[in-house]
């Protein structure tokens, strides 16, 4: 049983009323600036559909906020992560580290133009980190094929361990539906598999 496969079983599966998780879970405060992001709004639009529904997947930072890298009185920010709920990625998590590193060289490499080329829009998207994505595919070629998406999500520092970004991988609640916008949320650290809770801890 892989680490993803006890999380699942911990978080429970989609259709879950659990009263203390989903109080875990739950998002009371919105921050004003959310307004601005339509992916972000949708995770308080759909709250509720997000927890009872979502299904649980691994997700590895692009980049966040840079108020989130150290100790601060700012309780949220905007990051841009790569999830995959491909069960090769649930047995290798890190193996997500490649298609966020293509993400990061291109916004780092602004004034070039990628090769091979992107649609346009997606390449905006992974230039611009302040272009807030929802449920954006990558292109074959920096993910070998798999089913990867990248995706704007709210970082809660509350929820990370030590209260702020010491690493890039983390489990995330994420929801696709025809009937709500897609959204998605990580999951607070309490719930982490304690070898990924450690690795943040050690940092």
């Amino acid at each position: 049983m892989t680490a993803m496969d006890r999380l699942r079983e911990h978080v429970g599966a989609p259709g879950r009323r659990d009263p203390r998780l989903l109080a875990t879970l739950a998002l009371s405060e919105r921050p004003p600036w959310v307004l601005s992001s339509r992916p972000i709004q949708a995770l308080f639009d759909h709250q509720n559909e997000l927890l009872a529904r979502g299904s649980v997947c691994w997700a590895y930072l692009v980049m966040a906020n840079e108020v989130l890298w150290r100790p601060g009185p700012e309780p949220y920010g905007a990051a841009s992560v790569v999830w995959s709920a491909d069960p090769f990625v649930d047995r290798f998590p890190y193996w997500l580290e490649r298609p966020a590193r293509h993400l990061r060289k291109y916004h780092e490499e602004s004034t070039q133009s990628p090769s091979p080329p992107l649609a346009y829009r997606d390449y905006l998207q992974i230039r611009d980190e302040t272009l807030h994505v929802s449920h954006s595919a990558l292109p074959p070629h920096m993910t070998d094929g798999r089913a990867v998406y990248n995706q704007s999500v709210l970082l809660v520092r509350a929820h990370l361990p030590k209260e702020k970004l010491t690493g890039r991988l983390f489990p995330l609640l994420q929801l696709r539906a025809p009937d709500v916008t897609a959204t998605a949320m990580v999951l607070p650290s309490v719930l982490w598999p304690a070898e990924v809770r450690r690795a943040w801890e050690q940092e």
